[in-house]
């Protein structure tokens, strides 16, 4: 939540307050909605127990769960949606998720795709999972679609896709957004565009994509379609890919040249920031057999302004006919903090019950 966005709620909890004085009206009450109850508790430890002689050190850590993380662990559905709230573990569990498939379940780390947002969630797992398994640590093919979305559809571009059907070397180029915008100055400039909003171009070419000719007040069209069309040219004469170029680039490939065998699981963070192209890759890199495990935040949505939407965990829980688990416990947060919270997502379920140690 932004801070204009608390600014807006702190004013209008205020007048509300004013207007309840005026009028002497009595204040009501938020009643917190309990978490729901936990999982059998002795399914759990008998399963626990067998663990504790062949893997020691993996059992020593799920004893650290809370019974809601190690339900999510243990699950064994086709398709699991596992809704984790602010401080819930949500990591945590998505690490032992693949220990638990890797060590007990016998599914080598090379069958997993892991995707994740940033670089620091994708550093995080793989070290966590490189200090569990210190005799036979992961090579970089074992754990090749584990990563960003970016960087999962650059491996595949590498290694599994024939990105030569659509005009890209063998060894292409990935540029940043500092480079993509300087190529895009540098085609306006040569070929003399006339582009408004010209500090917004890249929302603009995002836009352009939706069908979104026009901007703000604009009336009339300008150069926006031939510069995207000159961009798509000169990457490709070039051998660049920018990081959307790299998602878009992979499910065009796919749909013509599905992976063979596809990955037995796929497991997902932070599934609520999904864009669609990045919910298309996901599809394209399911097989009939494979396994689908995401966690997220309903509450969280953090891409709104490139296509992930609030409607993502209920499209994802139905598409795939998922079992649906909640994290509620927060680890992290303070109980004045999970109070406060709690009021503002009536419609979420149960933001988590007050407890402040943190998972290690």
């Amino acid at each position: 939540m932004t801070a204009s966005s608390l600014l807006n709620l702190s004013r209008q909890a205020r007048r509300a307050r004013q207007e309840r004085v005026a009028s002497s009206s009595p204040t009501p009450q938020v009643t917190a909605p309990e978490p729901p109850r936990p999982p059998d508790a002795t399914a759990q430890q008998q399963r626990l127990s067998t663990l504790s002689r062949p893997h020691p050190e993996l059992h020593q850590g799920l004893l650290q769960l809370d019974p809601w993380q190690l339900q999510a662990v243990f699950s064994d559905q086709r398709a699991t949606l596992v809704r984790a709230q602010v401080g819930s573990g949500k990591t945590t569990v998505l690490v032992y998720k693949v220990l638990y498939l890797h060590l007990v379940e016998g599914v080598p780390l090379n069958e997993m795709a892991v995707m994740t947002f940033t670089n620091k969630a994708a550093d995080e797992i793989a070290t966590r999972i490189a200090d569990r398994t210190p005799d036979n640590p992961p090579t970089p093919m074992d754990t090749w679609l584990m990563g960003t979305f970016h960087a999962v559809a650059r491996s595949l571009l590498c290694h599994a896709l024939p990105k030569q059907e659509i005009g890209y070397p063998h060894d292409f180029q990935v540029i940043d957004i500092e480079q993509r915008q300087r190529l895009i100055d540098r085609l306006i400039d040569e070929h003399d565009l006339s582009i408004k909003h010209r500090r917004q171009v890249d929302k603009r070419l995002v836009a352009l994509e939706q069908g979104q000719v026009l901007w703000q007040n604009m009336r009339h069209p300008d150069d926006i379609e031939r510069l995207a069309s000159l961009l798509h040219a000169e990457k490709v004469r070039a051998g660049l890919m920018d990081f959307d170029d790299l998602i878009r680039n992979a499910n065009t490939l796919l749909e013509k040249h599905p992976l063979g065998p596809p990955p037995r699981w796929l497991i997902i963070d932070e599934l609520q920031d999904c864009s669609a192209d990045q919910l298309l890759l996901l599809e394209r890199m399911v097989g009939p057999d494979t396994h689908l495990f995401a966690v997220g935040d309903p509450n969280q949505v953090i891409y709104g302004w490139r296509g992930s939407n609030l409607e993502v965990f209920r499209a994802f829980e139905q598409s795939h006919a998922a079992t649906l688990y909640d994290l509620p416990v927060n680890h992290r947060s303070t109980a004045t903090i999970v109070r406060c919270a709690r009021t503002f997502l009536e419609t979420s379920g149960p933001v988590g019950r007050d407890q402040s140690a943190v998972l290690n």
